[in-house]
C-alpha cells in the first residue's frame, strides 16, 4: 500500500485575504504566520518514521516542508511547481479579467479544459504531464508527503482519484491523505 499526504504550503509574505492573486511561479518566502502554520502542521502530523518528503522547489513549499518535517530528508522537485500563469501572474482576478477577457469566456476550438493555457503560461495538459511524473516518482515508497500548491495538488487529486471530490479545497497547510490499495486510489479514512 502507498499512502500519500498532499499538503499545500503555508501562508506567504504578501498574501492579502480577500484579494486573491494569481501566484504561480512568483517565489515569496513564508510570512511569520506561515512559519508558525508550518511548525503547527508538523506537530499535528502522526509520527511518520519512513516517510519520503517531496516539496516543490518554490521557496514557500520548501520552507513549509523544512519547518513541518525538520528531521526528514526533503527531495525538492521542480515538477511539483505551481502552474505557470504567464502574463496574469501577480494579477488579481478582476485585473486579469479586465486585461485578458478572452481567458474568462468559452473559447471556440477549445475542446476541453485540458486545452486551456493562460496568456504566455503553461497549458493544463502540460501541468498534467508533471503531475503524472510526480505520482510515478512516489510509487517506490510506502509513504510520501508532497508539499506543493493548490492547483498542482487539485490536479494530483484529479489524476489519482479520477476527479476532484467537491469536499476537497486546498487552503494553506491543508492536508489530504490518499491511499493506493490494489492499484486503486481513495481518500484515507
Amino acid at each position: 500500500m502507498l499512502r500519500m499526504h498532499l499538503i499545500r504550503h503555508a501562508i506567504y509574505e504578501g498574501y492579502c485575504p480577500g484579494s486573491a492573486r494569481y501566484i504561480g511561479r512568483t517565489d515569496p518566502p513564508l510570512s511569520a504566520e506561515g512559519r508558525t502554520q508550518a511548525m503547527q502542521l508538523g506537530q499535528s502530523m502522526p509520527e511518520l518514521p519512513n516517510v519520503q518528503v517531496f516539496a516543490s522547489t518554490a521557496r514557500r513549499a520548501s520552507e513549509t516542508a523544512a519547518l513541518a518535517f525538520p528531521r526528514a530528508n526533503i527531495r525538492r522537485i521542480s515538477n511539483a511547481m505551481e502552474i505557470d500563469y504567464g502574463r496574469i501572474e501577480g494579477l488579481s482576478v478582476p485585473e486579469a479579467a479586465r486585461l485578458y477577457p478572452e481567458l474568462f469566456l468559452p473559447a471556440p476550438g477549445r475542446d476541453s479544459p485540458i486545452d486551456f493555457r493562460s496568456v504566455g503560461g503553461e497549458a493544463i495538459g502540460d501541468l498534467i504531464v508533471r503531475v503524472r511524473q510526480v505520482a510515478a516518482d512516489a510509487e517506490p515508497f510506502d509513504e510520501v508527503v508532497l508539499v506543493s500548491h493548490a492547483i498542482f495538488l487539485s490536479a494530483m487529486c484529479h489524476h489519482l482519484l479520477g476527479g476532484i471530490p467537491t469536499d476537497i479545497a486546498f487552503g494553506f497547510c491543508t492536508r489530504v491523505t490518499l491511499d493506493k490499495k490494489g492499484g486503486e486510489w481513495s481518500r484515507a479514512r
